[in-house]
């Protein structure tokens, strides 16, 4: 029978332990810290994160906001629509469109031609 050498397997360096903080934990939640936060985005001077059309709707309240969620009470009072009737115009945008999205059950939305 021959000798057979075996070669000792190269030893592994010790894996680095790296420090983590402590999760935040609020109300019995944990609170993830986003890297980079939204407000700090680089938008040059003058220029809106959002494409603001010339076009216009009118928003009117045709249901009240009284016994709705929170959200949507303040998405009305967002838009200035405090009572049943009340229009307002407003030109296009993303943002805009979002917020008629979230309370579309109490309003109706009406292009406005000029």
């Amino acid at each position: 029978m021959t000798d057979e050498i075996k070669k000792a397997a190269p030893k592994k360096a010790p894996a680095k332990k790296v420090k983590t903080k402590a999760p935040m934990i609020v109300n019995g939640r944990i609170v993830v810290e986003s890297k980079t936060p939204l407000h700090s985005a680089n938008h040059k001077k003058g220029t809106s994160p959002y494409k603001i059309s010339e076009e216009e709707v009118k928003v009117t309240l045709v249901k009240s906001a009284c016994n709705s969620i929170k959200v949507h009470k303040a998405t009305v009072e967002a838009l200035g629509l405090k009572k049943i009737g009340q229009s307002k115009t407003f030109k296009k945008s993303p943002a805009l469109y979002g917020m008629l999205f979230r309370v579309q059950h109490l309003i109706k939305v009406e292009e406005v031609t000029k």
